[in-house]
């Protein structure tokens, strides 16, 4: 049974700004649900592997923060279980209360709260006023955010998020072959090094899989990255990769990241986006609660 009934909860303040408080109904109204009814019985063990899941990305380690963080949502903590056997059981529920718990216990529900959050704090910085009733607003929000956005986002500021982001979006050329051992890849690197025999070769004779990747760096395993970084054209690196698994990789090209590269101009414009808004939400958003970590 919820601390609170169901007109409560949607009346508690997630945060404020331009002179309104924003609460769980508003982040409901605009936050999208499309989950399938559910298909099965979740096992009482998976889901106290998903209650234990849950504590720990939200730091929530002793019962009694638990609690609290539930009670400053109107939950209890019968609430957060039945909401996660939902979840485990692959599904929703008909139940509108039950629905709405489930809403606001998701990651989404956090996400959406930060994604309203921005867009008011849009609205202040440009003393438009944030009074206007949720959804119908919503879409004139979105506009007027946008358009802010990309009055903000100068060719001189995407070229210096460029080169703070350099690293990361530099794009590498390489074959991958994965050896089951580590033992196995030296050998291989040997051969390839010393007696010149091609990598591919080494992969066909020992039966392992050769692949060719384009990529950019931040798309990779850290590991694979490291190695690409500082390695030259032809030259053949070891990496470890997962368990004994163990990489042998030739490096073809690195290429500087360009704004003319669609992945690139996509993932600078995200990264502006990001830093404007949150910039925005720190001169104009009071929380009244904590979210879940972002990372």
């Amino acid at each position: 049974m919820p601390l609170l009934p169901a007109d409560a909860r949607r009346a508690l303040v997630v945060f404020s700004a331009g002179g309104r408080e924003f609460r769980v109904g508003d982040v409901l109204s605009i936050l999208p649900t499309d989950a399938a009814p559910a298909t099965q019985e979740p096992r009482a063990s998976d889901v106290d592997t998903a209650l234990a899941a849950f504590r720990y990305q939200r730091d929530l380690i002793s019962a009694e923060e638990c609690e609290a963080w539930l009670a400053q949502r109107g939950l209890a903590y019968g609430d957060l279980a039945d909401s996660l056997a939902r979840r485990v059981a692959g599904g929703a529920t008909a139940d509108m209360d039950s629905a709405e718990i489930d809403a606001l216990l998701s990651e989404a529900f956090d996400t959406q709260a930060r994604e309203l959050a921005a867009h008011a704090a849009v609205r202040c910085e440009l003393g438009l006023d944030c009074l206007a009733p949720l959804p119908q607003a919503w879409p004139s929000w979105l506009t007027a955010a946008s358009a802010y956005l990309e009055a903000n986002a100068s060719s001189g500021a995407r070229e210096r998020m460029l080169s703070q982001h350099a690293a990361a979006l530099t794009r590498f050329a390489f074959t991958l072959v994965e050896f089951d051992s580590p033992a196995a890849a030296r050998e291989a690197r040997m051969c390839a090094e010393h007696d010149g025999v091609p990598l591919a070769q080494l992969a066909a004779e020992h039966g392992f899989t050769e692949r060719r990747i384009d990529a950019l760096a931040q798309t990779l395993a850290p590991a694979v990255a490291r190695a690409l970084q500082h390695a030259l054209p032809g030259q053949i690196c070891l990496t470890a990769l997962t368990g004994e698994c163990t990489g042998l990789m030739q490096l073809q090209a690195r290429r500087a990241p360009s704004l003319d590269e669609a992945q690139v101009a996509a993932r600078i414009d995200a990264l502006l986006r990001a830093r404007t808004l949150d910039a925005l939400v720190s001169r104009h958003v009071r929380w009244t609660w904590p979210l879940h970590p972002t990372g």
